[in-house]
């Protein structure tokens, strides 16, 4: 978030969705699929990386299913 959002302790996030397109070994590259309020210099549509250790939760929504980090073992089958 935007510095003039942030709280007191400086860990405020926001939580928005994205397309992913691929998983490197420490970062994801995803395609932002919606426009964010308080975070300026990303935009809806666009296509950036992004570290593991700013993702707060997650879906991926495959042909078959929906997986999440309850069962996110499914994916290696």
């Amino acid at each position: 978030m935007d510095d003039e959002y942030q709280n007191d302790e400086g860990t405020s996030r926001e939580h928005i969705w994205f397309e992913l397109k691929e998983v490197k070994d420490d970062c994801i590259v995803g395609e932002l699929t919606q426009a964010p309020y308080y975070v300026s210099n990303i935009k809806e549509g666009e296509t950036g990386v992004y570290p593991f250790s700013d993702i707060t939760d997650w879906l991926i929504f495959t042909k078959k299913c929906r997986v999440s980090p309850d069962d996110v073992y499914l994916l290696e089958e």
